[in-house]
């Protein structure tokens, strides 16, 4: 019974779907605002009472199945009725937390493409809720898997800001809705196609491969089309064969989803441009501070220098570690070290994820031939091979390799 799509009735989805079911995605009926073709359909026809028992008992039936580490998403719309809005997500909660379930969060999704026009005291609505809810504290939650890079344009002058695997997802999602076509033109009649990539992405974040992923009202099949292409399994329910009938006419041309080299590249990129960016950046931030607040510890600091350590960090939260190294043109005590220590130890140099060592040279700097030169107030900008006569000098055994360099232009 895996990988099937039944004419079945939600409310006696547990006698019909296995236990252990890793994830639940659907966009519930919309209480009696449209009229799917199906007898006994929830919703339409119905008085609101009987349209949230009904929910309460689906979503207790889809509590049942689901696993420990599972979750359920829904995505829902507001609606107007007796000239007032009908807040139907927050209902649907509601009911979801009699049957047992926890809001952990509420999404916006923007949908962009609607229709062109309103009404008195109605905005063009562009955008409905997606709500993200769980039985649990077990549930499985990659953001990793779904971040982005569309860095703002000083991010390079602070790299500490952000994660080496990019912006974590907030809680305002884009994606359009499906245009004539992208389905085959009578595939779309389904009154509310998802995206895909809504549903991949909320697929990506809380399931693993080979997952079980369940949409108690299928419709027109695209939680479970993008579930097969994430190498997932799926079980639908729905009481209109029609919409059965286009799925399955579909379900053929459906092809696995490959990686996409492109968006992996990126991440690599990023990673090792922001490594490179915060292992210069904490030298520059402790030569800032010490012209601030320690004006003579900066005139006797002839150089700094940059060196890789390749031991694994001690820190649970430490991502590299390095040495660095300041020559002196005169010896400073061990006031100069505890300054240096003192900061390193808090906020925000604490926060780099560099486990550093201090060490003290009392001696002209004299850097290796293949050392990079950077600007020790501006390490975000290009090295160069030759001193540009500033002082204190500051080395590094690495440079940004050409994509690095590529993708630093974008914002200097």
């Amino acid at each position: 019974m895996i990988n099937e799509y039944l004419i079945q009735d939600a409310k006696l989805l547990s006698r019909l779907v296995p236990k252990g079911v890793d994830l639940i995605v659907s966009s519930p009926p919309y209480f009696d605002m449209k009229d799917y073709g199906a007898p006994g359909q929830i919703g339409f026809g119905q008085s609101w009472e009987k349209y949230l028992e009904d929910m309460r008992q689906v979503f207790a039936e889809c509590a049942a199945v689901i696993s420990d580490t599972g979750s359920m998403w829904l995505i829902v719309d507001t609606l107007k009725r007796k000239g007032a809005q009908l807040l139907l997500p927050f209902h649907l909660v509601e009911v979801a937390s009699e049957a047992g379930w926890r809001l952990q969060e509420t999404i916006i999704w923007k949908k962009d493409r609607t229709l062109p026009f309103s009404t008195k005291g109605e905005m063009r609505n562009i955008f409905e809720y997606v709500l993200f809810l769980t039985k649990g504290d077990k549930f499985k939650c990659y953001p990793d898997r779904v971040r982005s890079y569309d860095f703002k344009h000083w991010w390079v002058k602070y790299p500490e800001r952000y994660s080496v695997s990019g912006k974590a997802p907030t809680d305002v999602w884009e994606f359009p809705i499906p245009v004539q076509g992208s389905w085959g033109n009578e595939y779309v009649r389904h009154f509310c196609p998802l995206p895909e990539g809504l549903v991949m992405r909320i697929i990506d974040l809380c399931s693993d491969p080979k997952d079980l992923v369940l949409d108690p009202f299928a419709g027109s099949g695209a939680v479970l089309a993008a579930a097969y292409r994430s190498d997932r399994r799926f079980i639908g329910l729905d009481l209109n064969p029609d919409y059965k009938a286009m799925f399955d006419n579909y379900m053929p041309t459906l092809m696995k989803r490959e990686e996409d080299a492109e968006v992996v590249e990126t991440a690599k990129v990023v990673a090792s441009t922001i490594r490179k960016l915060r292992l210069l950046k904490l030298p520059s931030a402790l030569l800032k501070a010490l012209r601030r607040d320690s004006p003579d510890f900066l005139t006797a600091i002839d150089g700094v220098e940059i060196k890789m350590l390749d031991e694994p960090c001690a820190g649970r939260h430490s991502l590299w570690r390095a040495e660095y190294v300041f020559y002196l043109r005169e010896d400073l005590g061990v006031d100069f070290l505890d300054q240096v220590y003192g900061r390193l130890k808090k906020a925000p140099l604490s926060k780099y994820g560099i486990e550093a060592q201090v060490r003290v040279e009392c001696r002209p700097f004299e850097p290796a031939q293949t050392a990079w030169y950077y600007k020790w107030d501006a390490t975000y900008l290009a090295p160069s091979r030759d001193p540009d006569g500033s002082s204190p000098r500051l080395t590094a055994p690495f440079s940004f390799d050409p994509k690095e360099e590529k993708l630093l232009r974008r914002y200097r």
